[in-house]
């Protein structure tokens, strides 16, 4: 409805947020996870919320009255990020070690797995896996799946590493693409998004607190336009009116970037 934010919380907990309030209060608290809770998305109807976590599980909620309805076990390290299928049918879900479970709602159960196991590795200075996806994201029509993260881990902490955003057939679960920003940016993908117009956009974070948006045109194997941030970017979303871009950036705000020209006034 555009009144109603939702969070989750490194509590275990999602709560949602009434944007109306003049002051911000939860008017829905799920305790949805045992440890983080990272994720959370609305389904395509808007009738329930998906959410996965660090005890490994993805779970379905009525957004009604915050009662679970479905509980997907089968990952075996955290779960990083959800999203529903345009379709409504069908949850996707990506794991630490870059894992991605295609789960039934009708059935419950997992339907199949793809692999972007590249996302994915072992930092030897901390004796630690590093990966995982930081955004999920289908195109509107639903034929393909894009996933923003890391690969190509040295040091993670350090952030020698390199962003990449991996692009899958839907129907295939065949690898369409692997999108890479310039050698010379080394950090993470933090978002992606889809724009009505057909192309790409991504957002980044560099290892010097620095960040990037980055455009693709459809079926094309580079980004053909970069723009610089005035800091890391740790979030993406595209504005109901897909002319505005809104990013969180990682020294505490929120900004909103216009990708059109501003119209002139018109005199009378």
């Amino acid at each position: 409805d555009g009144n109603t934010l939702y969070s989750a919380c490194w509590g275990g907990d999602i709560k949602a947020w009434n944007l109306l309030d003049t002051e911000p209060k939860s008017k829905l608290t799920i305790q949805a996870h045992q440890g983080s809770a990272r994720w959370v998305r609305l389904s395509p109807d808007q009738t329930k919320l998906a959410t996965c976590g660090n005890d490994l599980l993805v779970k379905l909620w009525d957004l009604e009255n915050g009662k679970l309805l479905q509980s997907f076990a089968g990952h075996e390290r955290h779960v990083y990020a959800v999203e529903f299928h345009p379709d409504g049918k069908h949850l996707v879900s990506q794991d630490l070690m870059g894992v991605i479970h295609v789960w039934d709602l009708h059935s419950g159960k997992k339907s199949r797995s793809i692999d972007a196991s590249v996302m994915t590795g072992y930092d030897k200075k901390f004796a630690a896996d590093m990966g995982g996806a930081r955004d999920l994201q289908f195109s509107p029509d639903g034929s393909e799946l894009a996933t923003a993260g890391i690969t190509n881990v040295v040091n993670s902490f350090a952030g020698v590493q390199d962003p990449i955003i991996m692009l899958f057939d839907w129907k295939t679960g065949q690898e369409k693409a692997k999108l890479k920003p310039d050698k010379t940016f080394q950090g993470i993908a933090w978002g992606v998004r889809y724009h009505p117009d057909g192309f790409l956009i991504g957002a980044g974070a560099d290892r010097s607190g620095k960040g990037e948006l980055w455009f693709r045109k459809p079926d094309e194997s580079e980004f053909y336009h970069t723009m610089k941030l005035p800091a890391a970017a740790r979030g993406l979303d595209l504005l109901n009116d897909a002319r505005h871009l809104i990013v969180a950036h990682s020294h505490g705000a929120v900004h909103i970037y216009r990708m059109t020209e501003e119209e002139k006034q018109k005199q009378v």
